[in-house]
């Protein structure tokens, strides 16, 4: 008897697959991609967060630089300013204008200095103006204005007293 080996078996062996692929650097440049492009989608919300915040203020400032018109003596606000009633116009000692007995108070929330200019106008023509500052005034604080005018001459004739910022 001869020892022979028996023939293998023929049988049916799926085909093996192969092995996954990894695709790490594809997934760390996906993430990279995504967060530069979160970075500057968020760089991009800020600059136009503080590009709004800038145009208010703006907007804001150039509302309160509109001048405002104010009956002579009676009290107004301008500025988070309010002036007291009682103030006049009066000819100053070399003949041109001022105004007197006009006191300040600051309604804002931080310290800061009145700076008013009156001007005198007879229809749309500007016949004089009156720069008037205060003290350095802290929140809640009052003080008199001070008052010089560069025009020589009293405006005789004006009709509407404006009032805006100084600066």
């Amino acid at each position: 008897m001869s020892s022979q080996a028996p023939p293998p078996q023929q049988g049916y062996y799926p085909p093996q697959e192969p092995p996954k692929k990894k695709h790490t650097v594809r997934n760390v440049l996906l993430v990279v991609v995504l967060l530069f492009v979160l970075l500057i989608g968020g760089c991009f919300a800020i600059l136009g967060a503080g590009l709004d915040a800038a145009d208010e203020a703006i907007k804001a400032e150039e509302a309160n630089d509109k001048p405002k018109e104010v009956a002579e003596g009676k009290a107004f606000t301008h500025d988070d300013y309010a002036v007291d009633a009682g103030w006049t116009v009066a000819k100053d000692a070399t003949g041109g204008v001022t105004i007197k007995n006009a006191r300040v108070t600051n309604d804002a929330d931080e310290g800061r200095t009145a700076l008013l200019t009156f001007t005198f106008y007879k229809g749309s023509e500007n016949l004089a103006e009156v720069e008037c500052s205060s003290n350095e005034l802290q929140a809640g604080e009052s003080s008199k204005l001070d008052c010089v005018s560069f025009d020589s001459d009293f405006p005789t004739g004006y009709k509407t007293i404006k009032v805006a910022d100084a600066f």
